[in-house]
Protein backbone atom coordinates (compact mmCIF):
# COMPACT_ATOMS: atom_id res chain seq x y z
CA UNK A 1 0.00 0.00 0.00
CA UNK A 2 3.17 2.46 0.78
CA UNK A 3 3.76 1.96 -3.21
CA UNK A 4 0.13 3.12 -4.40
CA UNK A 5 0.78 6.18 -1.35
CA UNK A 6 3.63 6.80 -3.38
CA UNK A 7 2.24 6.44 -6.94
CA UNK A 8 -0.85 8.51 -6.11
CA UNK A 9 1.29 11.60 -4.24
CA UNK A 10 3.88 11.67 -7.57
CA UNK A 11 0.35 11.91 -9.67
CA UNK A 12 -0.78 14.74 -7.99
CA UNK A 13 2.45 16.44 -8.09
CA UNK A 14 2.71 16.00 -11.87
CA UNK A 15 -1.19 17.24 -11.99
CA UNK A 16 -0.25 20.56 -11.20
CA UNK A 17 2.27 20.82 -13.54
CA UNK A 18 0.88 19.70 -16.62
CA UNK A 19 1.01 22.96 -18.49
CA UNK A 20 4.93 23.25 -17.83
CA UNK A 21 5.17 19.00 -19.08
CA UNK A 22 2.82 20.11 -22.15
CA UNK A 23 5.09 23.14 -23.41
CA UNK A 24 8.13 20.93 -22.93
CA UNK A 25 6.59 17.72 -24.71
CA UNK A 26 5.16 19.97 -27.43
CA UNK A 27 8.58 21.77 -27.79
CA UNK A 28 10.50 18.12 -28.01
CA UNK A 29 8.69 17.14 -30.61
CA UNK A 30 9.21 19.79 -32.57
CA UNK A 31 12.86 19.56 -32.28
CA UNK A 32 12.62 16.00 -32.41
CA UNK A 33 11.01 16.00 -35.30
CA UNK A 34 12.69 18.62 -36.70
CA UNK A 35 16.01 17.04 -36.08
CA UNK A 36 14.84 13.93 -38.15
CA UNK A 37 13.89 15.95 -41.20
CA UNK A 38 16.81 17.43 -41.74
CA UNK A 39 19.38 15.55 -40.30
CA UNK A 40 20.40 14.60 -44.13
CA UNK A 41 20.82 18.01 -45.02
CA UNK A 42 22.96 18.48 -42.30
CA UNK A 43 25.10 15.12 -43.31
CA UNK A 44 25.63 16.71 -46.73
CA UNK A 45 26.77 20.11 -45.60
CA UNK A 46 28.36 19.79 -42.27
CA UNK A 47 29.26 15.98 -41.91
CA UNK A 48 30.93 15.00 -45.43
CA UNK A 49 33.20 16.65 -47.46
CA UNK A 50 32.00 19.36 -49.75
CA UNK A 51 32.80 19.50 -53.60
CA UNK A 52 31.63 22.92 -53.77
CA UNK A 53 33.93 26.08 -54.82
CA UNK A 54 34.65 28.12 -51.47
CA UNK A 55 33.24 25.45 -49.28
CA UNK A 56 34.41 26.62 -45.88
CA UNK A 57 32.65 29.92 -46.71
CA UNK A 58 29.23 27.88 -46.76
CA UNK A 59 27.28 27.75 -43.41
CA UNK A 60 23.71 26.42 -42.44
CA UNK A 61 21.17 29.17 -39.79
CA UNK A 62 18.91 27.56 -38.04
CA UNK A 63 16.20 28.96 -35.14
CA UNK A 64 16.67 28.34 -31.73
CA UNK A 65 14.11 27.95 -28.98
CA UNK A 66 14.53 28.99 -25.29
CA UNK A 67 12.98 25.92 -23.95
CA UNK A 68 14.63 23.41 -25.90
CA UNK A 69 17.94 25.34 -25.05
CA UNK A 70 17.06 25.15 -21.33
CA UNK A 71 16.38 21.10 -21.63
CA UNK A 72 19.66 20.67 -23.28
CA UNK A 73 17.91 19.77 -26.43
CA UNK A 74 20.04 19.80 -29.92
CA UNK A 75 17.87 23.44 -30.43
CA UNK A 76 18.09 23.37 -34.12
CA UNK A 77 15.00 24.23 -36.07
CA UNK A 78 14.16 25.52 -39.36
CA UNK A 79 13.66 29.16 -40.13
CA UNK A 80 10.37 31.03 -40.98
CA UNK A 81 9.76 32.29 -44.36
CA UNK A 82 9.74 35.79 -42.42
CA UNK A 83 13.03 35.49 -41.10
CA UNK A 84 14.66 34.02 -44.22
CA UNK A 85 13.38 36.91 -46.28
CA UNK A 86 14.93 39.19 -43.84
CA UNK A 87 18.37 38.08 -44.08
CA UNK A 88 18.07 37.44 -47.70
CA UNK A 89 17.10 41.11 -48.31
CA UNK A 90 19.90 42.41 -45.53
CA UNK A 91 22.07 40.48 -44.50
CA UNK A 92 25.32 42.03 -44.41
CA UNK A 93 27.85 39.20 -43.87
CA UNK A 94 26.16 37.00 -46.35
CA UNK A 95 26.80 37.12 -50.18
CA UNK A 96 23.65 34.60 -50.73
CA UNK A 97 21.56 33.34 -49.07
CA UNK A 98 19.34 29.90 -50.22
CA UNK A 99 16.19 28.37 -48.47
CA UNK A 100 15.20 24.79 -48.89
CA UNK A 101 11.93 22.12 -48.46
CA UNK A 102 12.11 18.35 -49.31
CA UNK A 103 8.96 16.70 -49.98
CA UNK A 104 7.89 13.03 -51.51
CA UNK A 105 5.97 13.73 -55.03
CA UNK A 106 4.11 11.45 -57.26
CA UNK A 107 4.83 12.02 -61.29
CA UNK A 108 2.39 10.86 -64.01
CA UNK A 109 2.79 10.51 -67.16
CA UNK A 110 3.34 7.68 -70.15
CA UNK A 111 4.21 5.26 -67.31
CA UNK A 112 2.60 4.16 -63.70
CA UNK A 113 2.75 6.78 -61.14
CA UNK A 114 6.74 6.83 -59.41
CA UNK A 115 6.74 8.52 -55.85
CA UNK A 116 10.25 10.22 -56.10
CA UNK A 117 11.86 13.42 -53.86
CA UNK A 118 11.77 16.25 -54.74
CA UNK A 119 13.93 19.34 -53.13
CA UNK A 120 12.11 22.75 -53.64
CA UNK A 121 14.76 25.04 -53.40
CA UNK A 122 14.95 29.14 -54.00
CA UNK A 123 16.50 30.74 -56.84
CA UNK A 124 20.26 31.46 -55.62
CA UNK A 125 20.85 27.73 -54.28
CA UNK A 126 22.65 26.78 -57.25
CA UNK A 127 24.47 30.32 -57.64
CA UNK A 128 25.34 29.84 -53.79
CA UNK A 129 27.34 26.12 -54.57
CA UNK A 130 28.97 27.80 -57.63
CA UNK A 131 27.39 24.63 -59.34
CA UNK A 132 26.17 24.65 -63.19
CA UNK A 133 24.37 22.02 -64.92
CA UNK A 134 26.06 19.13 -67.02
CA UNK A 135 23.32 19.76 -69.08
CA UNK A 136 21.19 22.22 -69.93
CA UNK A 137 20.97 25.41 -66.60
CA UNK A 138 20.17 25.10 -63.21
CA UNK A 139 17.04 26.87 -61.51
CA UNK A 140 18.18 30.90 -61.07
CA UNK A 141 16.50 33.50 -59.20
CA UNK A 142 14.40 33.73 -62.58
CA UNK A 143 12.67 31.06 -61.53
CA UNK A 144 11.24 31.53 -57.93
CA UNK A 145 8.57 34.49 -59.88
CA UNK A 146 5.00 33.33 -59.51
CA UNK A 147 4.65 33.99 -62.84
CA UNK A 148 7.76 31.71 -64.10
CA UNK A 149 7.32 28.91 -66.06
CA UNK A 150 7.39 25.40 -63.58
CA UNK A 151 10.29 23.89 -63.98
CA UNK A 152 12.97 21.42 -62.93
CA UNK A 153 16.24 20.33 -62.75
CA UNK A 154 17.03 16.55 -62.12
CA UNK A 155 19.66 14.84 -60.59
CA UNK A 156 22.14 12.97 -62.79
CA UNK A 157 21.02 9.35 -61.34
CA UNK A 158 16.96 9.77 -62.50
CA UNK A 159 18.70 10.97 -65.49
CA UNK A 160 20.04 7.87 -66.37
CA UNK A 161 17.61 5.76 -64.47
CA UNK A 162 14.49 6.67 -66.51
CA UNK A 163 16.08 8.97 -69.47
CA UNK A 164 18.56 6.63 -70.36
CA UNK A 165 21.02 9.69 -70.02
CA UNK A 166 19.28 10.86 -72.94
CA UNK A 167 20.46 14.82 -73.81
CA UNK A 168 17.18 15.00 -75.20
CA UNK A 169 15.70 15.44 -72.30
CA UNK A 170 15.79 19.10 -72.07
CA UNK A 171 12.53 20.81 -72.66
CA UNK A 172 10.38 17.34 -71.97
CA UNK A 173 7.64 17.78 -69.72
CA UNK A 174 7.11 16.48 -66.45
CA UNK A 175 3.86 15.83 -64.53
CA UNK A 176 4.70 16.42 -60.58
CA UNK A 177 1.94 16.64 -57.94
CA UNK A 178 -0.44 17.08 -60.52
CA UNK A 179 1.83 20.09 -62.05
CA UNK A 180 3.89 19.74 -65.26
CA UNK A 181 7.16 21.11 -65.24
CA UNK A 182 9.52 21.76 -67.70
CA UNK A 183 13.07 20.09 -67.94
CA UNK A 184 15.47 22.48 -67.89
CA UNK A 185 18.57 20.83 -66.54
CA UNK A 186 20.69 18.06 -65.73
CA UNK A 187 23.37 17.89 -62.51
CA UNK A 188 26.59 17.11 -62.88
CA UNK A 189 27.15 13.59 -60.80
CA UNK A 190 28.96 15.41 -57.79
CA UNK A 191 25.99 17.34 -56.98
CA UNK A 192 23.88 15.12 -54.96
CA UNK A 193 21.66 14.97 -51.51
CA UNK A 194 21.64 11.99 -50.12
CA UNK A 195 17.86 11.59 -49.03
CA UNK A 196 14.74 13.76 -49.22
CA UNK A 197 14.27 14.10 -45.22
CA UNK A 198 10.45 13.71 -45.11
CA UNK A 199 9.58 14.89 -41.82
CA UNK A 200 9.89 11.86 -38.89
CA UNK A 201 10.38 8.47 -41.36
CA UNK A 202 13.59 8.03 -41.59
CA UNK A 203 12.92 4.90 -43.63
CA UNK A 204 12.99 7.18 -47.11
CA UNK A 205 16.47 7.52 -47.34
CA UNK A 206 17.00 7.75 -51.18
CA UNK A 207 18.13 10.34 -53.48
CA UNK A 208 16.93 13.61 -54.35
CA UNK A 209 15.95 12.96 -57.78
CA UNK A 210 14.43 16.21 -58.75
CA UNK A 211 14.83 19.85 -57.79
CA UNK A 212 12.51 22.44 -58.38
CA UNK A 213 11.98 26.53 -57.79
CA UNK A 214 10.74 27.12 -54.25
CA UNK A 215 7.96 29.99 -54.51
CA UNK A 216 7.48 31.85 -51.56
CA UNK A 217 5.58 34.16 -53.31
CA UNK A 218 2.65 36.05 -50.77
CA UNK A 219 3.84 33.81 -48.36
CA UNK A 220 7.54 35.48 -47.85
CA UNK A 221 6.67 37.77 -44.49
CA UNK A 222 5.30 34.17 -42.99
CA UNK A 223 6.38 33.77 -39.22
CA UNK A 224 4.27 31.31 -37.20
CA UNK A 225 5.43 28.79 -40.00
CA UNK A 226 8.62 27.31 -39.37
CA UNK A 227 9.59 24.80 -42.26
CA UNK A 228 12.91 26.38 -44.27
CA UNK A 229 16.25 24.82 -44.22
CA UNK A 230 18.47 27.86 -44.66
CA UNK A 231 22.35 27.64 -46.21
CA UNK A 232 24.71 30.69 -47.00
CA UNK A 233 27.43 31.74 -48.30
CA UNK A 234 29.35 33.61 -46.16
CA UNK A 235 31.19 36.85 -48.00
CA UNK A 236 34.98 36.95 -48.82
CA UNK A 237 35.38 39.31 -46.04
CA UNK A 238 33.03 38.32 -43.45
CA UNK A 239 34.20 35.81 -40.36
CA UNK A 240 31.94 33.15 -38.52
CA UNK A 241 31.87 35.21 -35.69
CA UNK A 242 30.21 38.27 -37.56
CA UNK A 243 27.91 36.40 -38.98
CA UNK A 244 26.81 34.71 -35.40
CA UNK A 245 26.46 38.30 -34.05
CA UNK A 246 24.64 39.52 -36.58
CA UNK A 247 21.68 36.97 -36.57
CA UNK A 248 21.70 37.04 -32.73
CA UNK A 249 20.91 40.62 -32.97
CA UNK A 250 18.59 40.13 -35.73
CA UNK A 251 16.79 37.95 -33.67
CA UNK A 252 16.51 39.85 -31.10
CA UNK A 253 15.08 42.40 -32.77
CA UNK A 254 12.72 40.10 -34.27
CA UNK A 255 11.31 38.83 -31.00
CA UNK A 256 10.99 42.90 -30.09
CA UNK A 257 8.89 43.32 -33.21
CA UNK A 258 6.93 40.18 -33.23
CA UNK A 259 6.25 38.97 -30.08
CA UNK A 260 3.36 36.34 -31.01
CA UNK A 261 5.76 34.47 -33.03
CA UNK A 262 9.31 35.45 -32.32
CA UNK A 263 9.86 36.49 -28.67
CA UNK A 264 11.10 32.78 -27.94
CA UNK A 265 13.29 32.40 -30.40
CA UNK A 266 17.02 32.97 -31.37
CA UNK A 267 19.06 31.81 -34.43
CA UNK A 268 22.85 30.32 -34.92
CA UNK A 269 24.84 30.06 -37.48
CA UNK A 270 26.75 26.78 -38.42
Amino acid sequence: MRILDDIRSTLRGLRSKIPYLAVALATLAISMGAATAMFTIVNTFLLSSLLYEGADRLVMIWATHTETSKMEVDPRLPLSPGAFTDLRESGRNFEQVAALVAEAVNVTGADEPRRIHCLFVTGDFFPLLRKQAAVGRVLGPEDERPDATPVVVISDLYWRSQFDSDPGVIGRAMKIGGREYEVIGVLPADVHFSESLIAADPRFSKPVDVFAPLILGAGASERGFRGLVVVGRLRAEAGLEAAQAEVRAYARDAAERFPDTDKNYSMNVV
